[in-house]
């Protein structure tokens, strides 16, 4: 919305139509949600990959997931060398992220980086057994958000969450306890495997800091540093119930039916052969 004297407020920019790619020699230049100050209702929905110069005054931002985006590349690459204001973390929206596990970018700017006008660089959210956290990274280059499913995930080495060397089947990094996960790894090389993996802070939940009643059966592949049932971080946190098996593979490592850092494992059992 444009307005020479007067508000621009409650205008809405849509970047794709939600069903196909954006061509990948297409680019836009610079988006306003409007062109004064007051940014109030103004909406940039992003439904697939696109590359903007920039974009302005926008209260809400949201992405919605669809089988336009390629989930390997940026949502939103910025390619000017400005900031990328953006009014609060608190008006970024996911949609159509259900299901899924592990980091995405939602928007990049190498050059320009990112001002965020409240100094919130993070927002946390709890959608029932599932935390996300959306974050400016370390660098100021990426916007970023982190999906985990910290309860009654069922796990191979194929859908576990990888981050390059370790797996995992249920993972909390707010603190929020790990339960009733399991894994079976049949192929693979990996440094460490985790049943349940809780580690950091900041959940309000009142289940918190512990890992309990999570598994992982090795059938096959190999693990070079460590093996846990389950894993826990968080001060006082408790590792109970968890169960190891190895019936194939290599565990070079060290086998933890349950671990933690600083409070009991206990109840925990390792089943070597089946």
């Amino acid at each position: 919305g444009y307005s020479a004297s007067g508000a621009a407020t409650h205008n809405t920019v849509n970047l794709g139509d939600g069903k196909n790619h954006m061509p990948s020699s297409y680019n836009f230049g610079r988006i306003f949600g409007g062109n004064q100050a007051d940014v109030t209702g103004n909406t940039l929905n992003v439904k697939t990959n696109v590359e903007v110069r920039n974009i302005y005054n926008f209260e809400t931002i949201n992405f919605e997931k669809n089988a336009s985006f390629h989930e390997s590349y940026p949502f939103l690459t910025i390619g000017g060398s400005a900031p990328t204001t953006i009014k609060s973390l608190s008006g970024v929206n996911l949609t159509g992220f259900e299901g899924l596990q592990g980091t995405y970018t939602l928007i990049n700017n190498n050059t320009g980086g990112f001002t965020i006008n409240d100094g919130k660089r993070t927002k946390t959210e709890m959608m029932g057994v599932t935390e996300r956290s959306i974050f400016i990274d370390g660098a100021n280059k990426n916007l970023l958000c982190t999906i985990y499913q910290f309860k009654d995930v069922t796990a191979t080495q194929a859908t576990a969450l990888n981050d390059g060397t370790a797996l995992c089947a249920g993972r909390s990094k707010m603190g929020n306890s790990t339960v009733n996960n399991k894994l079976t790894m049949g192929s693979g090389t990996y440094t460490k495997v985790y049943g349940g993996k809780t580690e950091g802070t900041g959940t309000s939940a009142t289940d918190k800091g512990d890992s309990r009643n999570n598994s992982v059966t090795v059938t096959g592949g190999e693990i070079t540093t460590a093996l846990y049932g389950g894993y826990t971080d968080f001060a006082s946190g408790i590792a109970t119930g968890n169960t190891v098996t190895i019936t194939g593979g290599k565990v070079d490592g060290t086998v933890y039916g349950g671990y933690s850092a600083s409070g009991a494992a206990t109840h925990n059992t390792v089943n070597l052969g089946d």
